[in-house]
């Protein structure tokens, strides 16, 4: 009898164990019937291992391995489990160390090629990390774009979808009307999971497809997230009260300049707005909503209130360190 097959059939279907290496797939399925390790178990592995690979550290099964000749005696799984969290923790909370930029040999990224995807997958799902033992924020996503053209060095998106690809979803549209949503829920539902919502503008419709999802379905929010500014298609189209746009920026880089006394560069006019809102005070709204009875199935879009146009933030920047100079530059159209 074959214990672990229940298991691995039900770890082959989730998204953690899906992203990975068919290496780190093995190793996975290998350690599992070596230590018959639970489905939850075999969950928390694939996540740890997308980390270690992210970290350009030993692999799940190269950790184990050492531990296990380093020990005296046969291990068993809560062992096995307990070191491999224990060096998981460890590098976490370890000082992170960057490498030097080569400014004068950094490159762009390739660009990719764009295509229609007429595979029969599923494109709406659960956030990839919920679970049972997570509180939830029942984030519902849809994977209308596989494969992203910005390049974000940091972004996990670079490593799951490496082929040079962006993939459209040929039948999203269909896919998206025959979604079983119950009509007296509420979802809050974010598209740009496995890419940038916006930057390949409306190619093939993708934009379409889901605005007139929401429109038909008065009962959701859809978010869309970017870094983008290719919002073209967005200004000359009717965007449904339910749907909205999320940016995200990281002003660390204006700090990291500043201190340095070197120029730093905004893109575009500088008249952007954001909202920067206080750890402290997402955190009390995060607080809030669990413990109050009357946020249950409610959604809620959590800031401070008040956005701030960029060009602000320069200057507030500027005023602590007058040396520093601001540079403008024409934005660029990414696609």
């Amino acid at each position: 009898m074959n214990i672990a097959s229940p298991k691995i059939s039900q770890i082959e279907k989730d998204k953690a164990f899906i992203n990975l290496g068919n290496d780190a797939k093995q190793d996975i399925i290998s350690l599992s019937s070596r230590y018959r390790f639970s489905f939850q178990d075999l969950r928390q592995l694939s996540i740890i291992a997308t980390d270690f690979y992210m970290w350009d550290y030993d692999t799940v099964m190269e950790c184990i391995e050492k531990f296990e000749l380093s020990s005296n005696n046969p291990l068993n799984k809560k062992e096995v489990m307990s070191h491999i969290k224990g060096e998981w923790n460890k590098l976490k909370s370890s000082k992170i160390k960057y490498k030097e930029i080569d400014k004068l040999n950094t490159q762009r990224p390739k660009p990719r090629r764009v295509e229609l995807n007429d595979q029969n997958n599923e494109v709406f799902g659960m956030c990839p990390v919920a679970s049972e033992k997570t509180v939830c924020c029942n984030l519902m996503t849809i994977d209308a774009v596989q494969g992203c053209s910005l390049g974000c060095s940091y972004c996990s998106i670079q490593t799951f979808y490496s082929d040079g690809k962006i993939s459209i979803d040929k039948n999203l549209a269909e896919k998206l009307a025959n979604i079983p949503l119950d009509p007296n829920k509420k979802y809050h539902i974010g598209s740009g999971q496995s890419s940038d919502s916006l930057a390949i503008g409306n190619r093939e419709g993708v934009l379409d497809a889901q605005l007139d999802f929401a429109r038909s379905k008065s009962n959701i929010i859809l978010e869309f997230k970017t870094k983008s500014n290719n919002i073209s298609h967005l200004l000359k189209t009717e965007i449904p009260r339910n749907v909205f746009v999320s940016w995200s920026l990281h002003p660390q880089i204006f700090i990291e300049n500043a201190i340095k006394h070197n120029s730093f560069c905004v893109q575009g006019s500088g008249e952007d707005s954001l909202d920067f809102t206080y750890v402290t005070d997402l955190i009390k709204g995060v607080e809030l909503v669990i413990i109050k009875k009357k946020a249950i199935n409610q959604i809620f879009n959590l800031t401070f209130g008040r956005a701030s146009k960029i060009n602000y933030l320069a200057e507030l920047v500027k005023s602590y360190f007058p040396k520093v100079k601001i540079k403008y530059e024409k934005r660029d159209q990414l696609i």
